[in-house]
């Protein structure tokens, strides 16, 4: 599993991912500014695909739990 973090100190809701990394699921924790924590999870086969070595996701691009 890979995670990655979007703090209110970033000026985007977006992380990167590096496309040759070794995880099955994505998983993006994000904390706002009233430091309340929300987080979806991502499968890797459901990721676009790309050539370029980083991926950017942007939160609002992410599946909502069902």
């Amino acid at each position: 599993m890979e995670i990655k973090t979007i703090t209110p100190f970033k000026s985007k809701d977006e992380v990167f991912v590096k496309v040759s990394g070794n995880f099955s699921k994505l998983l993006v924790v994000k904390i706002n500014a009233d430091f309340e924590v929300s987080s979806r999870m991502f499968e890797r086969k459901k990721l676009p695909k790309t050539t370029k070595p980083l991926l950017k996701i942007k939160w609002n691009d992410l599946p909502h739990a069902k």
